[in-house]
């Protein structure tokens, strides 16, 4: 077990039908734009084709870390589009992370 202060920010989403070209490609560009936030740890995202949700975990030192992400002016742009083309739907939760567990088979 390890102690951790991370904050953590969870995007769930429902993709439309429509667009799955410009949405890679903005999700390619957002994904390697995240990176490069200072205060940026990692992410994981998992899509369902047949569902067509998904989830994406960041992992950020601090809540001002994420918020320079929120604040990104080409993730500003991405937002937009995901409300105007890309989901049916999304919901943002930010969390603080108190512990965390990991298991490794050998």
């Amino acid at each position: 077990m390890t102690q951790s202060s991370e904050v953590v920010c969870i995007f769930t989403s429902t993709r439309r039908v429509d667009n799955d070209e410009l949405y890679e490609s903005w999700a390619t560009n957002m994904d390697s734009l995240v990176r490069s936030t200072p205060g940026y740890l990692r992410h994981v995202s998992v899509f369902d084709q047949t569902s067509r949700r998904g989830v994406t975990v960041s992992y950020f030192e601090s809540d001002s870390a994420v918020q320079r992400w929120r604040e990104n002016a080409e993730h500003q742009i991405a937002q937009s589009l995901g409300r105007e083309q890309f989901y049916d739907g999304y919901r943002i939760d930010i969390a603080t992370m108190t512990r965390s567990y990991e298991w490794t088979a050998s």
